[in-house]
């Protein structure tokens, strides 16, 4: 978004964009937090420690799955 400020662009018009993109990427972090045994991401418990290891794996892949 801001690239597309720079060029001139709007930078909204790539809010969907930007919205599916952000969706896969925590999809990811939330399974890859599991294999690595994180404890905190972004300064909060990870999800797997709140709601348990299979609710966060299937929150993760459904996320890629959504779209």
């Amino acid at each position: 978004m801001l690239v597309a400020g720079a060029l001139g662009g709007k930078p909204e018009d790539l809010a969907g964009c930007a919205y599916l993109c952000e969706l896969v990427h925590n999809g990811t972090l939330a399974v890859d937090d599991i294999e690595d045994d994180s404890k905190l991401r972004r300064g909060k418990e990870c999800i797997h420690l709140i709601y348990g290891t299979d609710v966060a794996i299937n929150a993760g892949n459904g996320t890629l799955f959504f779209f």
